[in-house]
């Protein structure tokens, strides 16, 4: 009787035991988190390279980005179809190619370095990805579109450009030779009306002239073909002086400015439309 008590009494010491351990000790005991791990966002295999009405290249998974961010999210899709345009283009050295990168409107405020807008931005690192594979920078054209709604079923597209379509300028978006799109003036105005992206490059390039006190800024005036030739000359003449004026007095670049006009000389968009009207009223500085 004596030996199955105490065999009781120990069974329920190391069960006590055990539980302290187990449980308080190490801690095993408590309610496991339930860890979800994240699902990959759906891509849509609507990635194409277009010319004109056909498609060259189709079928791909388009690239994916976060909101508000600028840097794509890649697959194995997506980059075999960037290696495809890169065969492409070194098939057709004639040919330019067009990337225009999408933003929503909700996206609208954010600012990416000195880019005017996020689709800017989002088009610049696809580039950037094409230009590392071979396929130099003055083949390669950048546009931006805005999107209603909250859904961004293509954030980048890719046209091989027409004929008449290479007539369209190659806008630069680097610090050398930097362009400032439609948010800078409204339709008929030289008022120049900086926004936060032009007053980060300002900031940076004052401090590039200070450190380089040798080199020049140019800026040309650009229109659309609202009103005639010899207003538009003029227009863009007053639009870059008006920029010049505020770098001067606004920001105290002191380094030699030159200013010219192209006027409506040189769209970056089709002038057909009051997207791409609001696009070619721009300026563009450029450091010699």
């Amino acid at each position: 009787m004596r030996l199955l008590l105490g065999i009781l009494i120990f069974g329920l010491w190391a069960s006590f035991a055990r539980y302290k351990y187990v449980c308080e000790i190490k801690n095993h005991c408590a309610p496991q988190e339930v860890v979800v791990e994240p699902t990959a966002p759906e891509r849509l295999n609507n990635l194409n390279l277009s010319f004109g009405d056909e498609n060259i290249l189709e079928g791909y998974n388009q690239f994916f980005f976060k909101q508000g961010i600028p840097q794509p999210t890649t697959d194995s899709s997506n980059l075999a179809f960037l290696d495809e345009i890169v065969s492409y283009m070194i098939d057709h050295e004639e040919k330019k190619l067009k990337i225009t990168g999408r933003f929503l409107e909700s996206e609208s405020d954010i600012q990416v370095n000195f880019d005017d807008n996020l689709g800017i931005a989002r088009a610049k690192a696809i580039e950037k990805m094409l230009i590392d594979l071979g396929i130099p920078g003055d083949r390669i054209s950048l546009d931006y579109a805005m999107v209603q709604g909250d859904e961004l079923t293509e954030p980048i597209v890719f046209e091989i450009l027409e004929t008449s379509d290479t007539e369209l300028a190659d806008v630069q978006f680097t610090f050398n030779n930097m362009t400032f799109l439609e948010s800078n003036f409204e339709s008929d105005s030289d008022e120049f009306n900086p926004g936060d992206a032009f007053l980060s490059y300002a900031d940076s390039m004052k401090t590039f002239f200070e450190l380089n006190p040798d080199k020049t800024l140019r800026i040309i005036g650009h229109t659309d073909q609202t009103g005639g030739d010899v207003y538009n000359k003029d227009l863009g003449y007053r639009r870059a002086n008006s920029a010049k004026g505020y770098i001067a007095n606004q920001v105290g670049i002191q380094t030699e400015v030159k200013i010219e006009s192209k006027g409506e000389k040189e769209p970056m968009a089709t002038n057909k439309t009051k997207e791409g009207r609001a696009k070619n009223r721009r300026i563009n500085l450029i450091i010699e």
